[in-house]
């Protein structure tokens, strides 16, 4: 047989020329690749070996040859698009064919290059086809699709495409809600993020200044840190906003809370007063102020410091409340420096606002003083804090220890607790503890009442013991008042008749009863004593010379006698005289006048009392061995007699004091402000305590601390 085929139907083409098995019915034909034709044809041709005849047969139809792959594009997914992953997506196609079946479109993917092809499925060729894609990323997926006609033809197209499962979050770390920024600050925006797929993760930055936003110059990648000095306004709705592109060019961004840029600074007064006056070296300056801020001020805004001439400012203090006030313990060691404090505030922007004060000199002077008491030629004081300094003469160790003289105040060392105040006379120191004296200085006389003359050199002792509700201590005795009672009980050297029992027999403890009753004070000077009573009647005993006892001769008397015709709120011993406040307050005096101690202008003696010129609404009075000072109502003080005129004469610079204390040439006042005054002859032991030994007769020269 012969087998051959057209595809015009009129040229033939031989497959076979002699098939010799004929008689099988079928022929294995390899079509070959010819030229599309829809009109073939397969003939064959039969002979008979025996008789040569042949028969000729062609196909009942046409039939098609079909050599072309059909066409196939893919339009989408675009080359590296990003799809989303478990999300409908439309796989977008075009492929025609004249030979085509119901479904030639076969697509596949796989995550990336060395994974293997899992079916989609098979389609028709009409596109699109919505796939939704499984929950993977992949930067370098693919997708494969093939078309195959009903010939067999077949042609595949892939298509490289990303794929994303991811949902990239961004978060803002800084600034928050509550941050309060300083305009010109340095500052850090810090931001994080999640969620991102594989490669480079890239973010900006912008500004809302509440109107537009601005961008922030620098760059960053997924999370991190940029730094940002923050513009000069004044606005409380600033914002940052972080763009974040992700690796496969997803963008997404995060927007702060609002905050607040504050560039103003908060405002700071000192309101610190008395420094034009000085401080007191090692005082405790109440430094106050005011501060505040429209935003708010930090937590502990306050930072205190001074300046003592250096380059830089000292500490004193930082992280303080903003209460206003601040308790500085001024150093010793600016004695005679001129200072000036600077008080700093912080809001909570971090913004500081700063106010110096004016200079202002820290001083050498003693202050904090509660109580003063003077002897012949030294005083002494009480400190707030309970210590006791002295100056002046230490010949019998009344400055409280062994050494010479000074003329700066000295610390004795006494128990600071329980101390109410401070006795002095002659050479001879006290404080007054509950119930009971601890002495230092002279003893010679007894005047301890602790049953002994002696003393010891190096420290104070202990002395009288007893449930006094008030003492009193003299050049050579001493008493203890009983207001209850209203007596007293007094001890030491005798031989005038001092201690008032009728005799002149000395004790050394306190055992006598001054033999007058209605005691509410007493003075004791040198050899006589004078008390007033509740009645305000005035008694004295002891030595009459001169005429001191006021009883209108120079008899001396071993009881208390009466001063006729005194009515008197207080009365005062010096050495050889007596003085007292009336009830009308006018003073009046009796006793020696050679120095004009009797106040009247000459210096004749007395032995009664007699007004002192020129002086009235007196509210208190101290009398020295022969000289007197006396405050009146207006706060003024006035002396008269050694060292002065035989009249009152104003001390000048000594205002308003709260406690007058006198010695045998110098005077002493306590001042509101808790410092100390002298005045008087300090020539010969520094009593004046202010480090130098000169006089200061008509005013008042301030004590210095000295020794820190």
């Amino acid at each position: 047989a012969k087998i051959e085929y057209s595809t015009t139907g009129a040229n033939w083409t031989v497959i076979q020329a002699a098939y010799a098995n004929a008689t099988t019915n079928s022929y294995s034909w390899s079509v070959p690749t010819l030229a599309d034709s829809n009109s073939a044809l397969v003939r064959i041709t039969v002979t008979d070996a025996q008789s040569g005849e042949t028969e000729v047969d062609e196909s009942d139809a046409v039939f098609s040859i079909d050599s072309t792959a059909p066409p196939l594009s893919i339009t989408a997914p675009a080359v590296n698009e990003l799809v989303s992953a478990a999300s409908p997506y439309s796989i977008q196609f075009t492929s025609t064919d004249a030979h085509f079946g119901p479904t030639p479109i076969k697509i596949e993917y796989r995550e990336n290059s060395s994974a293997s092809w899992t079916l989609v499925a098979d389609v028709a060729s009409t596109s699109p086809y919505s796939w939704t894609p499984p929950m993977i990323t992949s930067a370098n997926a693919e997708l494969k699709l093939t078309s195959t006609d009903l010939a067999g033809n077949s042609v595949s197209a892939t298509r490289a495409f990303r794929l994303n499962a991811t949902t990239p979050v961004v978060s803002i770390t800084s600034p928050v809600g509550s941050d309060v920024w300083a305009g010109g600050a340095a500052k850090s925006i810090t931001w994080t993020s999640s969620g991102l797929p594989p490669g480079t993760a890239t973010s900006s930055f912008e500004f809302y200044n509440g109107s537009a936003w601005q961008v922030v110059s620098g760059s960053g990648g997924a999370s991190g840190s940029i730094p940002w000095t923050v513009p000069t306004l004044n606005i409380s709705g600033a914002k940052i906003r972080v763009t974040l592109v992700d690796g496969f060019g997803v963008s997404t961004q995060a927007i702060s809370p609002a905050f607040i840029i504050d560039s103003t600074l908060p405002v700071v007064g000192s309101t610190t007063t008395g420094l034009a006056a000085g401080v007191p070296a090692g005082s405790t300056l109440s430094i106050q102020w005011t501060a505040s801020d429209a935003v708010g001020l930090a937590a502990n805004p306050i930072s205190l410091s001074y300046w003592d001439g250096s380059a830089t400012y000292i500490s004193i203090a930082n992280n303080v409340s903003n209460s206003g006030t601040y308790n500085w313990q001024v150093p010793p060691a600016l004695i005679n420096v001129n200072t000036k404090i600077r008080i700093q505030v912080t809001d909570k922007a971090g913004n500081v606002g700063t106010n110096v004060g004016s200079v202002f000199q820290v001083t050498d002077v003693l202050f904090g003083v509660s109580d003063i008491a003077a002897g012949i030629n030294h005083t002494c004081a009480l400190m707030a804090a309970g210590e006791v300094r002295c100056w002046g003469e230490n010949g019998r160790q009344q400055l409280g220890s062994a050494g010479a003289t000074s003329n700066v105040p000295k610390l004795v060392n006494v128990p600071a607790s329980g101390i109410s105040g401070l006795l002095a006379a002659g050479s001879t120191s006290a404080a007054i503890y509950p119930n009971t004296l601890t002495l230092w200085g002279d003893n010679a006389h007894g005047n301890f009442g602790n049953g002994s003359t002696s003393v010891s050199p190096m420290a104070p002792t202990p002395g009288v013991g007893m449930a006094a509700d008030r003492f009193v201590l003299g050049e050579k005795i001493g008493c203890g008042i009983f207001n209850s009672m209203g007596n007293a009980i007094c001890w030491g050297d005798n031989v005038d008749g001092m201690l008032g029992d009728n005799s002149t027999t000395s004790q050394l403890s306190p055992v006598t009863t001054v033999q007058v009753s209605g005691i509410s004070d007493i003075s004791i000077g040198v050899s006589h004593v004078c008390a007033r009573r509740t009645d305000n009647t005035i008694y004295c005993w002891g030595d009459g010379a001169y005429g001191k006892l006021g009883r209108g001769s120079l008899t001396s008397s071993t009881v208390p006698v009466i001063v006729p015709g005194i009515a008197g709120n207080k009365v005062v011993t010096g050495t050889s005289h007596s003085c007292a406040i009336t009830t009308l307050g006018t003073v009046t005096c009796w006793g020696r006048n050679t120095n004009g101690q009797l106040g009247d202008g000459t210096n004749n003696n007395s032995s009664v009392p007699i007004s002192v010129t020129n002086l009235t609404n007196v509210v208190d009075l101290v009398a020295s061995y022969s000289h007197n000072c006396a405050k009146t109502s207006n706060g003024n003080v006035y002396c008269w007699g050694s060292g002065f005129a035989s009249t009152p004469s104003l001390i000048t610079g000594v205002t308003q004091p709260s406690k007058l204390v006198a010695g045998d040439s110098h005077t002493c006042a306590l001042l509101p402000n808790a410092q100390v005054q002298c005045w008087g002859d300090g020539s010969g032991y520094g009593q004046l305590g202010n480090g130098s030994n000169g006089q200061s007769a008509q005013s008042g020269v301030t004590v210095k601390h000295g020794n820190f």
